[in-house]
């Protein structure tokens, strides 16, 4: 009976052995399963984040882009407006020139058609005063000539007036 109890002794240490390596194996098995499980997040944490990396450098190239995009068009939109001004403003300069140009040609008209007046004023006045003064020569001449015709009979009669004296 004591074989027996030691057989069985060993066959229960044996057993607890064996059961002790399974438990060792199962435990070594479920380490590792667990290891492979957290390695495999670690994985897919690490894909996620580089997912995430490269959605966030995709959409900061985008929003980059929609700003080149947006800055291009304002400096399209700065140099079409500035072109309109300038045309504007070239526009303005020629109708203030022509403006300019057109009172330039009326105030010389209006020199001319002044000076044109002032002239036939002038004309007026010198024929005028011709008039007059071919007027009072004439009257001059007239009360010239009655003058000496008057001298002329005064003699005349003065003369016939000492010959009738003398007679």
């Amino acid at each position: 009976e004591a074989a027996e109890s030691r057989r069985r002794m060993e066959l229960d240490r044996k057993e607890a052995e064996s059961m002790a390596e399974k438990e060792a194996r199962r435990r070594q098995r479920l380490e590792m399963e667990r290891e492979a499980k957290r390695r495999a997040q670690d994985e897919e944490n690490e894909r996620l984040r580089l997912v995430e990396l490269d959605r966030r450098a995709k959409e900061r190239a985008h929003k980059q882009e929609a700003r080149r995009m947006k800055q291009q068009e304002q400096m399209k939109e700065r140099q079409e407006e500035a072109w309109k001004k300038q045309q504007e403003d070239a526009q303005r300069e020629q109708e203030r020139f022509e403006r300019l140009e057109e009172q330039r040609q009326r105030t010389a008209e209006e020199n001319l058609r002044s000076r044109e007046k002032q002239a036939v004023r002038i004309a007026q006045t010198m024929a005028m005063q011709k008039e007059r003064v071919e007027n009072q020569r004439n009257v001059y001449l007239k009360r010239m000539s009655e003058e000496a015709a008057r001298r002329e009979d005064w003699s005349r009669q003065r003369d016939k007036e000492l010959e009738e004296r003398r007679r």
